[in-house]
């Protein structure tokens, strides 16, 4: 915006925008039941496996607190607007080598922004 100032010198009033605050959104959606599959068990306990945009890795557990807390640790949100979004699957191995999607861990990051405006002289 161009303002007018002391002496009719022209002064442009530029607006940038800075992060105010920033937070992590997750949502867990689970698409099947560990009943309707035949897992393959390894020491008496199912395989798990987490892909996210950080990797792969099988977990041997029946903890589902701990499964849940790797996938979220497996997505890694990028991008500079106001917000972005990653997700991670969580399949299950099944006895005939098939690999079972049981559910996708969703993370957002959001911020918040606040605008700071400048005046500069136009030479």
């Amino acid at each position: 915006m161009l303002i007018v100032g002391e002496n009719d010198v022209p002064i442009v009033d530029k607006t940038q925008f800075i992060v105010k605050d920033m937070h992590d959104e997750y949502d867990i959606k689970w698409v099947k039941k560990i009943f309707d599959t035949k897992p393959c068990l390894e020491n008496g306990k199912p395989i798990f496996i987490i892909i996210g945009s950080k990797g792969r890795i099988e977990i041997n557990t029946t903890d589902m607190i701990k499964l849940e807390k790797y996938a979220k640790l497996l997505t890694q949100p990028k991008g500079r607007g106001r917000v972005s979004a990653d997700s991670s699957r969580i399949l299950i191995k099944e006895k005939d080598g098939k690999e079972t999607v049981l559910g996708v861990v969703f993370h957002h990051r959001v911020k918040h922004f606040v605008p700071i405006h400048k005046k500069e002289k136009i030479n």
